[in-house]
């Protein structure tokens, strides 16, 4: 990495500590995420610096905020002076460090901000702390406290598991804050709502800006969560057996189905039809196989599969002909 690169990203690294420790806005985490995800370098410097932040104190200098979601302020003087200093020792002290190995977030110190993302098509099992693990789905996004107490689902599907060693948490999604211990549940983002599901015990859950007590929800049961109102879902959420790559459907329509898998390839099914959507799936499917899924439900309803130009999969009736081009 030459000099001016690594210049360039130690500034932007003290831009985001300073960013990220005095109350970030939600497009500021969604823009932290981005950066921090990009390239190794990236999360080799930031960590890095987070780590001289933690050993200010013995310089003299503030201790940064613990808590990542507090309210937002503008950043003091004294602090971005003293970032400023610390992205100058950083650099200094490059020489004298591993800094092309990649450090993950989860080796951070109990003061630093806890940042966890998967990229399309990942699956990945974190244990943020003793007894507390996040199993991320395909493009999803966790932030953790410095404490390791309080959640928050940025974007995408979580499965969060606590158990006897771990201390009680807090996890926000959405609109819904949902107060977890010796449980295991997912919780995921979308559509502007929040969706809660316990695998095993049960979690408390209520809705920003409603009045009265948390819903208490347990296993075999699902809760959607919107601003001001908590609701009981029909049946739980979708297939349980995510996080080990497979994808469960017992009735399902097939844009449904479709849709759950498109999240987990760049390559996409399409239904030329929108009536094809209406059909019924009943099986198992791996992540990411997306051409294996195409033929089997081509298999399965006597439809027609052709690879479209942009190397999207088109499934057709038959005697309809695919045209060949982007759309579907």
């Amino acid at each position: 990495m030459t000099r001016d690169r690594r210049s360039r990203i130690e500034d932007e690294a003290g831009r985001w500590l300073v960013r990220m420790r005095e109350g970030p806005s939600e497009a500021d985490r969604r823009a932290f995420i981005a950066w921090y995800n990009q390239h190794e370098e990236h999360r080799c410097t930031y960590d890095r610096l987070g780590r001289f932040w933690d050993d200010a104190p013995r310089t003299g200098l503030t201790s940064p905020l613990a808590d990542p979601f507090p309210p937002r302020r503008a950043p003091s003087r004294h602090l971005t002076y003293a970032m400023a200093a610390l992205v100058a020792a950083c650099a200094i002290g490059a020489a004298m460090l591993a800094g092309n190995q990649r450090l993950s977030p989860v080796s951070a110190q109990p003061q630093e901000l806890l940042m966890l993302a998967t990229e399309v098509g990942e699956i990945r099992t974190e244990t943020v702390a003793d007894g507390l693990k996040v199993t991320l789905d395909t493009d999803s996004a966790v932030a953790v406290s410095g404490d390791r107490r309080r959640l928050r689902l940025e974007r995408g599907r979580a499965r969060i598991g606590v158990d006897r060693r771990a201390a009680p948490i807090v996890v926000d999604a959405g609109a819904a804050r949902i107060d977890a211990e010796q449980a295991v549940f997912d919780v995921r983002v979308e559509a502007g709502e929040a969706v809660v599901t316990p695998v095993e015990g049960a979690v408390a859950v209520a809705s920003v800006g409603r009045d009265g007590e948390a819903v208490r929800v347990s296993a075999q049961q699902s809760l959607a969560v919107a601003p001001g109102a908590v609701r009981m879902r029909d049946g739980p959420d979708r297939s349980r057996s995510w996080p080990r790559g497979l994808l469960e459907f017992d009735g399902a329509a097939l844009r449904a189905v479709v849709d759950e898998a498109n999240r987990y390839s760049p390559v996409r099914i399409r239904l030329a039809d929108p009536d094809l959507g209406s059909l019924r799936v009943t099986g198992q499917f791996r992540v990411g196989d997306t051409a294996g899924l195409g033929q089997s439900l081509a298999a399965a309803f006597g439809l027609s599969l052709s690879k479209q130009s942009n190397g999207d999969l088109l499934l057709h009736p038959p005697s309809q002909k695919s045209s060949g081009g982007g759309g579907g």
